[in-house]
């Protein structure tokens, strides 16, 4: 019978976890969209996602997070291939940016890009206690 500690049977049992892992990891990036757009197409008439849809969201991209790095962890574990760390780092990417282009509630470019307005300077600035205040 063979010894369950045995560095054989670890790293097969290491592997299976990371394949599986990897998996669901590559099955999130493809959830990311269909989610987005569940919460995007509302018939109803709604402008943002409901709060639920927002922690749920949420708690995909953490799953998400936590098995890449499980992955990550287990590869270098089980001292794999190079290729191994470059599909699990091309999963890790293609899943921030599915996050980042999927996200909920949409990310407003066009706002972070834009720059603040400069506030009203008046030639004369009004000080407590003078009476150089327009307006009173």
């Amino acid at each position: 019978m063979p010894d369950p500690e045995s560095p054989s049977d670890r790293g097969g049992w290491l592997r299976a976890v990371e394949v599986l892992c990897s998996a669901a990891a590559a099955i999130l990036v493809l959830t990311f969209p269909i989610y987005s757009a569940g919460v995007s197409w509302c018939l109803e008439g709604c402008v943002e996602p409901h709060p639920d849809e927002i922690r749920d969201y949420r708690r995909l991209l953490g799953l998400f997070a936590a098995l890449v790095l499980t992955t990550l962890v287990l590869a270098r574990c089980r001292r794999a291939a190079w290729r191994t760390f470059a599909w699990h780092a091309a999963v890790a990417i293609a899943g921030a940016a599915s996050a980042v282009v999927f996200s909920v509630p949409e990310i407003d470019f066009a706002e972070l890009l834009r720059e603040d307005p400069q506030p009203y300077r008046s030639e004369n600035p009004c000080h407590s206690g003078s009476n150089e205040c327009t307006g009173g």
